[in-house]
């Protein structure tokens, strides 16, 4: 009988208790009171398509941005411009490739795209 009842309470506690997974590692959090830095790098808030120092260049609608190993800011200006632009060391903005709407490969002004988006 005190076997049956050992028993019985081993398999209502096997149909009770789960083992839970190992928790994973949770990322530290940031430090309370850390600074946060924003620098605007191009453009005076109007829309446009100039190229050249940065405040004086204007973007129809930057879309995305990518930034290379050796520091150079890459922007992808969708909406009217639809162009990549390279932003130099010096901080000038210059026309890589695109300009006009469509689908065409060519180098500079002769490549088009349709919304750069990434």
């Amino acid at each position: 009988m005190a076997a049956a009842g050992l028993t019985a309470a081993a398999l209502a506690a096997s149909f009770l208790w789960q083992p839970k997974p190992p928790r994973r590692p949770e990322p530290a959090a940031t430090p309370l009171g850390w600074r946060a830095q924003v620098e605007l790098l191009g453009g005076d808030g109007v829309a446009g398509d100039a190229v050249g120092p940065g405040p004086r260049s204007r973007f129809s609608d930057p879309w995305g941005v990518a930034l290379d190993a050796g520091g150079t800011l890459y922007v992808a200006d969708a909406g009217d411009n639809n162009r990549i632009l390279r932003r130099w060391l010096d901080g000038d903005f210059r026309l890589l490739a695109g300009g006009r709407e469509g689908f065409a490969d060519g180098l500079g002004g002769a490549a088009a795209f349709n919304t750069p988006s990434g």
